[in-house]
C-alpha cells in the first residue's frame, strides 16, 4: 500500500514547488517607483522654497526619492510644508513638494 502514494506525494510536491515559485516571484510594493504628477508638469526647486524655481520636469517622470524636510508651507495638490529633496533623469538633485510626489517611499530627514 505504501508504494501507491509515491507517485501521488511526487504530484504534490511538483505542484507546491510550482506555487512556491509563483509566491517568490512576486514584486514587492517596495519596488514601486515615486515619480512626479501634477496637473501639468512638475517644478523642481534648487532648494526647499518656492522662491528657488529651477526648472519644470515632464508629468510622470520617474524620481528617486533621497531625503525630506519641513520647510515653506506650499499648495500643489494639497497643502503641505513637507518637501523631499529628489533626483530625476533630467535634473541632478533637486527639491519637489510632497504633494507632487505620488508612490512615496520612506526615506530619512535630511
Amino acid at each position: 500500500m505504501e508504494t501507491r502514494f509515491r507517485p501521488f506525494i511526487g504530484v504534490v510536491a511538483a505542484v507546491a514547488a510550482t506555487i512556491g515559485f509563483s509566491v517568490t516571484a512576486a514584486t514587492p510594493a517596495s519596488a514601486a517607483v515615486s515619480y512626479c504628477a501634477a496637473s501639468g508638469s512638475c517644478p523642481v526647486f534648487a532648494g526647499p522654497d518656492s522662491g528657488y524655481y529651477y526648472a519644470d520636469i515632464p508629468k510622470f517622470t520617474a524620481t528617486q526619492m533621497i531625503c525630506w524636510t519641513d520647510a515653506q508651507w506650499y499648495s500643489v495638490n494639497y497643502s503641505s510644508n513637507r518637501w523631499f529633496k529628489v533626483s530625476t533623469p533630467y535634473t541632478s538633485t533637486t527639491w519637489m513638494h510632497s504633494s507632487e510626489v505620488y508612490n512615496q517611499i520612506s526615506v530619512s530627514h535630511c
